[in-house]
């Protein structure tokens, strides 16, 4: 009898033990921190849809295949629906989390064609019920913001307080009865967003590859809300084309480029003058040219007039000074680069008023050595361009260093001729419209 009392004790010993063991166990598992799973956006078009999943073909012409749990909210304007509503050829936006090789959609929003939209701008002002932004077409829109709306800065859901005057927004909204309201905020973070420039390489409808100004070659999409222009003009993606020179903004998610905004660039036309000045003012001078033309010329802040060796003010043109001008030729006139001073010594127009001749080189460049350039030109073959502390280097009227310039890149450089293949360089041009890089 005793024995069979100390197996029961030791019985009920053993099962108090486990079950402490086990609570320790479940304990231990409740105070783990999962890391967060990585996330996921897909824009797109459902090709199968089921109660448990769907496939979205993508704006990169990928099929991507999305489980649906009973936790995903899948909405449509500004309700919520079921997995049964979705239908194939629905266009849906799906933030998902990605876990091994499984994708589990979070949100479904099913993107309505005919009241839908999407804008990408700056927050002007903002209150619990509103913010109004500007845009990338330079327009103001107010968006009423309800307690329906999504309210994202990266993966963190914010509140419309959190929303500030000067944060880079991008919106998917809702028009009915003439008021935008807000589905989706997406708050967007300095770190996603970059620029590039460079030349288009290849180009589709739904992405270009660009050739950018330190030799890569980055891939960048394009999607309807990309806004791409070039000068005043709204483009399309099919108006892009190899060989285009152009400023990219776009943001970076999950390791895709996404353009938000494409800036065809127009190639720099430029123009040179030499001549006699026959008007003269503070913001521009006639100048009388060796074809007997009288041109006018725009002097801006930023156009360098030189005597000599010397710079000197607008204010010091007078009539009657012999002058070599390089102008842009824009729309609204030719504005001076830059405008020399020639000597009374050079009767026939060419020198520079300290003793050498002007010289120019056009053309594409062919090979960079610090601060010298070899220019392939039409009419001179390979020149040498030679630079100093006192050379100007422009591209799009920005002041660059000359280790900017690279190979490929169309120039017009003028200065003084050193002999028959080789000027020293005052002033260089980088062009929108060179070859490319070799």
């Amino acid at each position: 009898m005793k024995n069979r009392s100390f197996v029961f004790a030791m019985f009920v010993l053993v099962q108090v033990a486990m079950a402490g063991s086990l609570l320790a166990d479940g304990r231990a598992h409740r105070r783990a921190v999962l890391p967060p799973k990585p996330q996921l956006e897909v824009e797109g078009t459902i090709t199968a849809a089921s109660s448990t999943s769907i496939t979205v073909h993508d704006s990169h012409g990928n099929d991507v295949v999305l489980a649906l749990a009973t936790s995903t909210l899948i909405r449509k304007g500004d309700q919520t629906i079921t997995a049964a509503d979705l239908s194939v050829g629905d266009q849906v936006h799906v933030r998902a989390t990605t876990d091994n090789t499984t994708n589990t959609a979070v949100e479904v929003v099913v993107q309505m064609p005919d009241d839908e939209t999407e804008i990408e701008g700056t927050i002007k002002a903002a209150s619990a019920t509103s913010i109004t932004v500007h845009d990338s077409h330079g327009n103001d829109v107010v968006l009423a913001v309800t307690s329906a709306t999504v309210i994202r800065r990266g993966d963190q859901p914010i509140n419309a307080a959190d929303l500030n005057v000067g944060d880079q927004v991008h919106v998917q909204a809702q028009l009915q009865n003439s008021v935008n309201t807000a589905l989706e905020i997406v708050v967007q973070q300095p770190e996603d967003q970059q620029e590039i420039e460079g030349t288009i390489t290849a180009a589709s409808a739904t992405s270009i590859t660009v050739h950018d100004s330190h030799g890569d070659d980055v891939i960048v999409a394009l999607t309807p809300a990309t806004v791409i222009r070039k000068g005043g003009l709204t483009l399309t993606a099919a108006d892009l084309q190899v060989g285009d020179q152009v400023h990219v903004h776009l943001q970076v998610q999950n390791k895709i480029n996404t353009a938000l905004e494409v800036v065809v660039q127009r190639p720099m036309q430029l123009l040179e003058i030499e001549g006699t000045i026959t008007a003269a003012s503070t913001s521009s001078i006639t100048v009388h040219d060796s074809h007997g033309a009288d041109v006018i010329v725009m002097l801006t802040d930023n156009t360098v007039i030189r005597k000599g060796d010397q710079t000197v003010a607008a204010a010091s043109l007078k009539v009657g000074d012999r002058v070599h001008v390089m102008a842009v030729v824009e729309t609204a006139g030719n504005t001076a680069i830059e405008v020399i001073v020639q000597g009374p010594g050079s009767g026939d127009g060419s020198g520079d008023g300290n003793g050498g001749t002007t010289a120019t080189a056009n053309g594409n460049v062919t090979a960079t050595t610090g601060s010298q350039l070899t220019v392939h030109t039409e009419d001179s073959g390979d020149v040498t361009v030679t630079t100093d502390s006192s050379t100007i280097v422009r591209k799009q009227g920005s002041v660059i260093a000359v280790a900017d310039i690279h190979v490929g890149d169309g120039v017009n450089c003028l200065g003084t001729r050193v002999d028959a293949h080789t000027i020293l360089a005052r002033q260089i041009e980088v062009r929108g419209d060179g070859s490319g890089h070799h």
